[in-house]
């Protein structure tokens, strides 16, 4: 168990978690830089995860399929 010792139950983790999602996407916006929110787009289904946090094989295979789409839409293609 991952919380096992850390002094923190799952709804602290989570608090800390959704908190630390947030900084990073009010950065991202302060700074005008294009931010891909896996969170929103990755459902939240054992299919995709080892546990809370960590993706699986067909999970990552998700993600990577995502950030290409996501980086393909930003490429100028030539005239």
């Amino acid at each position: 168990n991952i919380m096992q010792g850390s002094g923190y139950d799952y709804h602290k983790i989570q608090m800390l978690y959704t908190n630390l999602n947030q900084i990073i996407k009010d950065l991202a916006n302060q700074e005008n830089v294009t931010l891909i929110d896996l969170e929103k787009k990755v459902p939240k289904k054992s299919t995709y995860f080892l546990d809370l946090v960590h993706l699986n094989q067909r999970g990552s295979q998700l993600v990577a399929e995502i950030i290409s789409q996501e980086f393909a839409k930003t490429i100028v293609k030539p005239q």
